[in-house]
């Protein structure tokens, strides 16, 4: 059972921790090591796991992928209905008002909004579409490191998953999404280390 007193009584002091790990943040680099931290929990740019090997069913193999958006899916962002637009909007003040609930002023609060949900959309457009996703034939792409680190060379791969809690080797990778992991590497290079922290502590 949920204990709601002590939650509500806490606030956020449990999260000051990783929100001074990201507010720490000075490079790609150091995103990095902040994100090994949090993988598994909080993974706004991209997801690493352990999944079944879709060419050998008896064995699993690490899974690299789309990280985490705020919205269920990329039709919430790439719609263009008057629902879905209203959607957005309620995201946006709604992200406003939990920046408010940690200290940021609401202008500050505000701009943060704006920006979260225009990277979450250039996060969302290059995902597979809903009937693309069907075909799990688009999810078989094995790929060695090497090869990892020429889709998204801003990322230091090798050093991501030594990293890792994980204690067998891993030299092959399945990209469930590869046209997302290329489309990465311009966002993380051309978005500023300010922008990433702010949505690494949204995320």
């Amino acid at each position: 059972k949920l204990d709601t007193v002590a939650r509500n009584k806490a606030g956020i002091e449990p999260l000051k921790l990783i929100l001074d790990a990201i507010n720490d943040i000075k490079n790609i680099k150091d995103m990095q090591t902040v994100m090994v931290k949090t993988a598994g929990i909080s993974d706004p740019f991209f997801g690493i796991g352990a999944g079944p090997n879709l060419n050998n069913s008896t064995m699993n193999i690490a899974w690299i992928g789309p990280g985490e958006l705020g919205l269920p899916d990329r039709d919430y962002y790439t719609n263009t209905d008057e629902k879905s637009k209203e959607r957005r909007l309620q995201y946006k003040d709604h992200i406003t008002r939990m920046f408010k609930y940690i200290g940021v002023d609401e202008s500050h609060a505000k701009k943060n909004a704006d920006m979260i949900l225009k990277m979450e959309t250039e996060l969302a457009v290059p995902r597979l579409t809903k009937v693309e996703s069907r075909d799990a034939r688009r999810y078989n792409n094995p790929r060695t490191i090497d090869q990892l680190n020429k889709m998204t060379p801003i990322i230091n791969w090798q050093k991501f998953i030594d990293d890792l809690p994980v204690k067998k080797d891993i030299d092959t990778v399945l990209v469930a999404q590869p046209k997302y992991m290329k489309t990465l590497q311009n966002i993380l290079k051309n978005t500023s280390i300010d922008d990433i922290k702010t949505v690494m502590t949204w995320s």
